[in-house]
């Protein structure tokens, strides 16, 4: 009896401990170690294949917005079927999409199916609650005689930072699908005004020019490899709610930060190169300010429009052939109406200074109805002035009633005017 006594007691023992050693850790969880958060490096494919696509053809100053112009191809892959949706899927397979981004006058994504009246029953609801749902999309019917709500929305989604993107639209216009994008935000640290000077900047073509320079110390990270160096420099974090710049990181703030990079090489040369191997590579690199390191950074500011006319072209070239095609363009899903994407539309706009950076993209799909061919008359002239054969057969029979060649007609002076007789 002792004996289970004992068993009984060391039992009871045991759990008192258990439960105490839980309790210390549940109230200082530093005890056990936390699991590393699982992060993806792994910037999209898509992302680099349209960069190099842009930069085959730009030599100057540009910007584009590879999330603007994946979210709108997203959209008209859900309205897609076939080998269409095939085409945009390819280009597109690994990139993945957060809606929860927006933070309140600071950073704005928003989208937009805007549906001519007179379609209004022909887009199949199916398709509109999808664009709705999964992308948090506006819709807005109008008769648009002009452009000027669509523009009107893109101008104010983007802090109207971009107007007028759309000229006109014709009269097979049928929908369109637009993504909008916006910053408005502030460095982290930022840079002091007075110690912005003049300096050289060498162009591509070697001719320097006279830029604002600024210049900030150990505020930045610091990346290098052996084909580039560059630096990471933090915007504030904000929260999504008030707009507000706070301290704490948290599941309702947002936070970007700006990447500047030097090729050893020329520019074109590494884009070509650029990767996701070589981004990694260049980023895990670090080396942060300490007493033992000063990092002197020198920016010059800059600001400019883009306006990406070869949008479509880039599109065509990366592989979507079919959806501007309008005998190929299969949007089934989206109407039973044939439509076709007949303009492709990607601007964008940046402010880069001491306080902070403002840019903004838009991109646009504009789908109208394949136009009807006009049957028109067909006019055909034929003369026999020069030897021709005839035959005379019966309608309904394959038998040669008569078969002959005319040579020489009658000739004028033979014709006998009173041998004609009308009755």
């Amino acid at each position: 009896m002792k004996k289970y006594l004992a068993i009984i007691l060391i039992a009871v023992l045991v759990c008192v401990m258990s439960l105490f050693a839980l309790s210390k850790i549940k109230h200082n969880p530093s005890i056990i170690e936390k699991p590393s958060p699982i992060t993806n490096n792994q910037t999209s494919s898509f992302d680099f294949k349209m960069i190099k696509e842009v930069q085959k053809t730009h030599k100057e100053n540009y910007m584009i917005s590879p999330l603007s112009i994946a979210t709108a191809l997203k959209m008209v892959s859900e309205g897609a079927n076939g080998n269409t949706k095939a085409q945009i899927d390819n280009l597109l397979k690994d990139y993945t999409i957060n809606n929860n981004l927006n933070v309140k006058d600071r950073i704005s994504i928003a989208n937009l199916i805007f549906i001519r009246d007179t379609y209004k029953n022909d887009i199949k609801e199916e398709f509109k609650n999808k664009i709705k749902t999964n992308y948090d999309s506006e819709v807005m019917y109008d008769e648009f005689k002009t452009p000027k709500p669509v523009n009107d929305w893109i101008s104010k989604k983007t802090y109207n930072m971009i107007n007028n993107v759309i000229d006109d639209l014709s009269s097979d216009f049928v929908l369109g699908l637009a993504n909008a994008i916006a910053i408005d935000v502030e460095w982290e640290n930022k840079f002091e005004c007075n110690k912005t000077t003049k300096e050289e900047f060498t162009k591509d073509d070697n001719t320097t020019v006279d830029v604002a320079m600024m210049h900030s110390t150990n505020d930045i990270t610091y990346i290098e490899n052996n084909n580039a160096k560059g630096i990471i420099k933090d915007y504030a974090v904000y929260d999504k709610e008030t707009g507000k710049i706070v301290d704490e990181r948290n599941e309702n703030t947002v936070e970007l930060e700006y990447i500047a990079i030097l090729p050893n090489t020329n520019i074109d040369d590494y884009i070509n190169k650029l990767d996701n191997n070589e981004l990694n590579n260049l980023l895990s690199n670090k080396k942060e300010a300490s007493k033992n390191l000063d990092i002197n950074l020198s920016l010059p500011k800059y600001t400019y429009d883009f306006d990406y006319k070869d949008f479509q072209d880039g599109l065509i070239n990366l592989g979507i052939t079919d959806a501007f095609n309008s005998s190929n363009a299969n949007f089934s899903n989206i109407s039973d109406i044939k439509i076709f994407i007949s303009k492709a539309i990607h601007k964008s706009h940046i402010e880069l200074s001491e306080n902070g950076t403002k840019a903004a993209a838009v991109t646009v799909f504009i789908f109208e109805k394949n136009a009807m061919v006009e049957n028109k008359k067909e006019v055909i002239d034929i003369k026999f002035n020069k030897p021709f054969i005839y035959i005379i057969k019966e309608k309904n029979s394959n038998n040669i009633w008569f078969f002959g060649t005319v040579y020489e007609p009658l000739k004028w002076e033979e014709n006998d005017i009173n041998n004609c007789k009308i009755d």
